[in-house]
């Protein structure tokens, strides 16, 4: 054989290697725990002989990425650790449209329904998230998630904590984005928190004229937010809006009596900050403010 014709199949050999490998590459993009972002899930839950079970399913936001399993841990306190693992699709490879279904607890995987503990809470863990999908027999929707896992983030100060509360809201959209005179984008928002002998005060000013609600809606919807906000963050107990209509300016207190009105006789007696202290009662508050989840997903 000369040496053209070795060259020629060395370069055919060559050219295949690397069509198969950029077909095949997406496959070795595996995430053994991939970030709550980047999936979509569905929940519904019963009773089998008095005993929880969960039904849930997954799916991968990106359409060239599949589910290749749920790995789930039952720990003894009733609580279920969930991660997802995923990998990219091969390139021309149709996508299965398939969700990847999972019953927790799973009895064909050799768990005795007579030894499990009671499933109380199910969290799905990634590397940079912890989210509670399912708590005391409540389903919790995506934003209420993420808007408690946010407050309960040890590793952000308080401020950047309210901060993102407020981002999860949608406060940044509120006010018409005006350029700075350097070409910037202003900030939608700013947030101040002070101290004092009674408690914390939280000050939030939205930047410009308001233009996504009427006034009224807007006032409605700042109720709401301050009802969430008394009940996230300890020691909070007032909140104050500062914003315009019209370039008049105006303002609005409200403070953990406001909310005891606002929430009405169904939640009398109840204490507001009850509700901030699992995933499940910020749920509650959620339907009970008739906070609609997904408006303000970031």
């Amino acid at each position: 054989m000369n040496k053209k014709r070795i060259t020629v199949i060395c370069v055919v050999i060559g050219l295949a290697a690397v069509c198969s490998g950029s077909i095949l590459f997406p496959v070795l993009q595996v995430h053994e725990a991939e970030r709550a972002g980047a999936l979509d899930w569905e929940l519904s839950g019963g009773q089998v002989n008095g005993k929880n079970f969960v039904d849930i399913s997954f799916r991968c936001l990106d359409v060239r990425r599949n589910v290749t399993e749920v790995s789930c841990l039952i720990n003894n306190d009733g609580t279920v650790s969930l991660s997802v693992a995923t990998r990219g699709l091969p390139h021309f490879a149709s996508h299965e449209e398939e969700p990847y279904r999972i019953r927790i607890p799973d009895l064909s995987e050799g768990y005795q329904a007579d030894t499990l503990p009671e499933i109380k809470k199910i969290v799905l863990e990634s590397e940079n998230d912890s989210l509670v999908l399912w708590e005391d027999e409540v389903t919790v929707d995506r934003l209420t998630a993420q808007m408690f896992a946010v407050v309960t983030n040890d590793k952000a100060t308080l401020d950047c904590r309210i901060d993102a509360l407020l981002t999860c809201f949608g406060v940044h959209g509120w006010g018409a984005q005006q350029m700075n005179t350097d070409g910037s984008n202003p900030p939608g928002f700013g947030s101040r928190l002070t101290e004092t002998d009674a408690g914390h005060k939280l000050t939030v000013s939205i930047n410009g004229d308001v233009v996504l609600y009427e006034k009224s809606d807007a006032l409605k919807e700042l109720q709401k937010y301050s009802c969430i906000l008394i009940a996230l963050i300890d020691d909070l107990d007032e909140v104050t809006w500062n914003y315009s209509f019209g370039e008049i300016e105006d303002l609005l207190h409200f403070g953990a009596s406001d909310a005891d009105a606002f929430l009405g006789s169904e939640d009398s007696g109840i204490d507001l900050k009850e509700y901030g202290k699992t995933a499940s009662g910020l749920q509650r508050l959620m339907d009970q403010i008739d906070f609609a989840p997904d408006v303000f997903i970031v």
